[in-house]
C-alpha cells in the first residue's frame, strides 16, 4: 500500500484488522490522551512492524500511526 504524509496507516481505537511492514518512509505513532491531547510514541523506520495488537491480545489498535512521509507498507490480515 501507498500512504500519503499526513495520512493514516491505522487509527487509534479502530479494529485491529490488519499488521503492517514499513518498506519506505517514516511513520509517527501518536497516541490521544483522555483530555485530548496527542503525544508522539515512537517513529517507524523502514524495516519495522506496526500494528501488531491483535497479536498482543488487543483487537483495537492503542495509537494511530501516521505518515511523516509518503511510505510503502505492506499489510496482511491480523486473523482470519
Amino acid at each position: 500500500m501507498r500512504i500519503a504524509r499526513d495520512q493514516p496507516v491505522f487509527e487509534q481505537e479502530q479494529e485491529a484488522h490488519s499488521f503492517f511492514l514499513l518498506l519506505d518512509g517514516h511513520v509517527r505513532v501518536v497516541k490521544s490522551t483522555p483530555d485530548g491531547h496527542e503525544v508522539t510514541v515512537r517513529y517507524i523506520s523502514p524495516g519495522e512492524l506496526m500494528g501488531i495488537a491483535y497479536a498482543l491480545g488487543r483487537t483495537t489498535y492503542p495509537a494511530n500511526a501516521i505518515a511523516a512521509v509518503d511510505c510503502v507498507v505492506l499489510a496482511w490480515p491480523s486473523h482470519l
